[in-house]
């Protein structure tokens, strides 16, 4: 009799094919990408489609994946980390990456480029990046390349992109989005920008230019591309097919035959992925394995004057010599009147310091004759001394010490210079101190002072306990 473990042994034998050999039928794609020599994006219909599945895909996210044919293999590219997998028919997947991390770029936008695949921006961790990234093969790790500045991309959430394979440059619409940790009452800029970045240099635009609103309305650029073709990307917009020609500045319409047709193929269903190879739109069902070809011609094209994007409008050159000597007339008259305020609140200021020291004088002078009442200690204090030894003796029974804040809350210093606080809370605490050594007869402070534990340049106050009970 078969042991239970030989049982399961052969049990995953027979589904062992099953687990590492690909369940899915790519054969007529394969064979239609070789002939055309494709290389590059493979959109889907619908932007969150997963046709493949993997044991080893993200760990705590579905596997939002993204398409792309690459060196005559089919590479499957898991969104929001570097992960890519190789899927050919019949032979087992693949992962062809060696990276670990995993959660910095959803909504990258991911294409090839000189046989090498590029990975731009994406969000995690709170926050937008628009990082360029490539592949390399040889270390199976990703690598950052340097440009002359960010932009933000986030595919469809606040970004679109299109990649003009030809002139090798990507386009970006997008807007600086606010970012989590920023206080909701904060103005950000809502501003949506158009920016170009050449693949050969690495740069961006020196300025970004602004997309017509007008135009682009409700948020309508963020509708997820179709096609990446040679005459722009192509979008349903407006109950229309358009093509956003980016290089020419123009919104394009299709003439209504080509229209109609290409939505037909459009309705066929969610399960495809949609390619194009010069002026032919590709679409691969991925349930039937076939595909089905649309010619999209530059005479298909209707010309509408319609700009994408406009440029910035420069700030206006002060070149009026009367403005310029008025602007410096103003200034003039501003920097005098600072000065005056300035040199008042000086006078003040000094006003009040020798305030202070003529107090602390006053109180070494009168040391001889300031016990009145030798029964009751608290007798001897004015209004601002008794309030001050009334929340020293409140936090010391407390057993808590009293902040210098607390103590010039106490006697209504909040207001005035720090120097000045110093002075008259030093007086005054020598005073009530001097008084209590004549009261008390012995030489103890009765106010004393220690470092605080956080920062020793400070300090806290308390009333020494073992003359708590003299307070009366």
């Amino acid at each position: 009799m078969k042991s239970p473990r030989l049982h399961l042994v052969l049990l995953l034998i027979l589904i062992y094919p099953t687990l590492i050999f690909s369940q899915y039928k790519i054969d007529t794609l394969y064979q239609h990408l070789e002939n055309i020599h494709f290389k590059g994006i493979l959109n889907s219909k619908e932007p969150n489609s997963k046709f493949f599945a993997f044991n080893n895909g993200m760990s705590c996210f579905s596997d939002v994946q993204h398409y792309l044919w690459y060196k005559n293999k089919l590479v499957v590219q898991i969104d929001g980390s570097g992960k890519l997998f190789e899927i050919q028919p019949k032979s087992p997947v693949s992962r062809l990456d060696r990276t670990c991390y995993e959660g910095y770029s959803y909504g990258a936008f991911n294409f090839v480029f000189n046989d090498t695949i590029f990975s731009l921006g994406g969000y995690g961790f709170w926050q937008m990046n628009g990082m360029l990234r490539y592949y390399d093969e040889k270390t199976g790790e990703w690598i950052v390349c340097k440009t002359n500045k960010t932009v933000p991309v986030k595919q469809f959430i606040c970004s679109n992109t299109y990649f003009d394979e030809a002139d090798k440059k990507i386009y970006a619409i997008y807007t600086n989005i606010k970012p989590l940790y920023i206080e909701d009452s904060l103005k950000y800029d809502k501003t949506v920008y158009v920016q170009c970045l050449d693949l050969i240099t690495k740069k961006w635009l020196d300025a970004p230019k602004i997309l017509n609103a007008k135009e682009f309305d409700n948020n309508a650029w963020l509708i997820p591309p179709y096609f990446h073709t040679n005459k722009g990307l192509l979008i349903r917009y407006e109950n229309e097919i358009v093509v956003l020609d980016f290089k020419h500045n123009e919104i394009k319409k299709i003439e209504p035959i080509t229209k109609d047709i290409i939505l037909n193929q459009l309705y066929v269903g969610k399960e495809l992925l949609l390619f194009t190879k010069d002026s032919s739109l590709n679409f691969y069902n991925t349930i039937t394995d076939s595909i089905s070809s649309v010619v999209l011609k530059t005479s298909h094209l209707i010309g509408t004057g319609i700009p994408i994007y406009q440029e910035m409008k420069a700030a206006p050159l002060l070149q009026s010599k009367q403005v310029i000597l008025l602007f410096l007339i103003v200034l003039g008259i501003v920097v005098f009147g600072y000065l005056i305020y300035r040199n008042k609140i000086l006078k003040q200021q000094i006003s009040q310091l020798n305030n202070g020291v003529e107090l602390t004088s006053r109180v070494k002078s009168n040391q001889e004759s300031i016990i009145q009442h030798p029964n009751s200690f608290k007798e001897n204090l004015s209004e601002t001394e008794k309030s001050l030894v009334l929340l020293l003796e409140k936090n010391t029974l407390n057993n808590t010490m009293t902040s210098v804040s607390q103590m010039n809350d106490a006697l209504s210093l909040q207001k005035k210079p720090l120097k000045i606080q110093n002075n008259i809370r030093a007086a005054t605490i020598l005073l009530i101190n001097k008084k209590f050594m004549v009261y008390s007869g012995c030489n103890d402070e009765l106010i004393i002072k220690e470092r605080t534990e956080f920062d020793k340049r400070f300090f806290e106050y308390a009333i020494y306990k073992k003359y708590l009970h003299k307070l009366k």
